[in-house]
């Protein structure tokens, strides 16, 4: 073999090494950047189940034992035990429901169910849901009259609109209002949930979509950190976005979801007249 050829070989030899040995430490690399984002999600979820749960449960442990051992409570002290039960039970309730949630969207095999629904229906049935939540805050809907129905697993959405409330409800001040707006717009079907709360910190409006990140109201608990990321999760199972954004001339933050439009389902054949 002429030397040329021999030392081109050797080179091209020499770069495959170097190409394979580089590969193997990107590998390896990211095997350990995804063992890490494992280990970062396995602490996260540890220490929302320990706190969300754990604080709750020795709520509703404390009170029990009290409604046991103590014999001489009065009607009312016995009433708000009870209801305080039942306050800490519907939270752990919420807190491992949204948990399975999480685990059910990011699924492989997750799969929705469309139909077609007025937004209004939609609204209507989620605003149902977190009635009691939205007790000290007017709530207004101003859906467009040209809106038209969402092809949409009816379920998620509302699911969607419940987590955006109750996120609504909890960051605030009691007797502020909550709005909800509905429009046709050129870059899809938005809908929107406005709140006149403290807003979203600077900086952190794509981290609050994230599992287990967490923004600490000004009164009370912060929750799972769960609520807004199954938002993205259901958004984007429907090829659509959400995002945020603070009001611009007040106090508030605004959570925009954006839907892809779909042509309308064919009108219904009409009944043949006798």
């Amino acid at each position: 073999m002429p030397m040329d050829w021999q030392r081109f070989l050797e080179t091209v030899a020499r770069l495959v090494a170097v190409a394979l040995e580089s590969a193997i430490q990107f590998a390896k690399s990211r095997d350990a950047e995804v063992q890490l984002q494992v280990e970062q999600l396995h602490n996260a979820l540890l220490g929302a189940v320990s706190h969300d749960l754990r604080t709750p449960l020795t709520s509703v442990v404390g009170a029990a034992s009290t409604l046991q051992h103590a014999a001489d409570l009065t009607d009312d002290e016995r009433d708000k035990l009870i209801a305080n039960i039942l306050s800490e039970s519907r939270k752990m309730s919420r807190m491992v429901g949204r948990i399975l949630d999480m685990a059910r969207l990011q699924s492989a095999t997750m799969e929705i169910k469309k139909e077609w629904f007025p937004l209004e229906d939609l609204v209507a049935a989620a605003t149902q849901r977190v009635e009691v939540l939205l007790r000290d805050h007017p709530l207004t809907a101003n859906i467009a009259k040209d809106f038209p129905l969402l092809h949409v697993d009816g379920h998620l959405i509302e699911e969607l609109l419940v987590n955006l409330l109750e996120n609504a409800a909890k960051y605030t001040p009691s007797g502020a209002p909550i709005e909800i707006e509905g429009w046709d717009g050129q870059d899809g079907l938005n809908i929107r949930v406005i709140d006149h709360g403290v807003g979203v910190p600077p900086g952190r409006e794509e981290e609050i979509f994230r599992r287990f990140s967490r923004v600490k109201p000004p009164t009370g608990e912060g929750g799972s950190g769960l609520g807004l990321a199954i938002c993205d999760a259901i958004a984007r199972l429907h090829g659509g976005k959400i995002r945020v954004s603070n009001r611009v001339m007040s106090r508030g933050a605004v959570f925009t979801l954006t839907l892809p439009k779909e042509a309308p389902p064919p009108n219904p054949p009409e009944e043949p007249k006798a």
